[in-house]
């Protein structure tokens, strides 16, 4: 043979091995595309199901105070809004779990200052409701109003943390 032919065959197979070597790679580039993907879209949906219990529980404890604070509220009103508080922190409590297993380092503790927060507030309204007689007046609090203020300081910070993290560019 030649040295044309070989170097024909050397070239094919030089060239052939260049192109194994670069599909490989171009699928592992993918694939860790794909995994990132998936990791980001999960960890998107726990922090919008934790995000969105611990709002819900807001809410309800904003909705309480405002009625407290105008002075329309009874003990008895109050036992059953600390009951619907307490059912809403069992979907809190399992998205935070969700949270705290996809979630960076960056994100729990922010996550955990947020449930402490919600946590002292849903606590300070089930032990006022049942501190009283049944059927009295429930007294508009500062405690109180400091407790949801703190809560609502935490969510938000955390909102904003998981904006900044969200926002972040995938790393290829």
């Amino acid at each position: 043979m030649d040295s044309a032919a070989w170097a024909g065959i050397l070239g094919a197979a030089v060239g052939g091995a260049c192109a194994i070597i670069a599909a490989f790679l171009a699928g592992r580039h993918q694939a860790k595309s794909v995994r990132d993907q998936w990791t980001r879209e999960t960890a998107r949906e726990a922090y919008v199901a934790y995000v969105a219990a611990t709002m819900t529980v807001y809410e309800e404890l904003h909705r309480f105070r405002l009625t407290e604070q105008n002075g329309r509220l009874t003990r008895d009103d109050a036992r059953r809004v600390s009951q619907t508080l307490n059912g809403l922190l069992g979907n809190v409590r399992t998205a935070f779990v969700v949270w705290d297993m996809e979630a960076p380092e960056s994100l729990r503790q922010g996550a955990s200052d947020s449930l402490t927060a919600i946590l002292a507030a849903v606590d300070f309204v089930r032990d006022a409701a049942w501190a009283g007689r049944s059927g009295s007046r429930f007294p508009f609090s500062e405690e109180l109003r400091s407790r949801i203020a703190a809560a609502d300081s935490a969510l938000w910070t955390l909102r904003e943390e998981v904006r900044a993290v969200m926002n972040q560019p995938l790393g290829l």
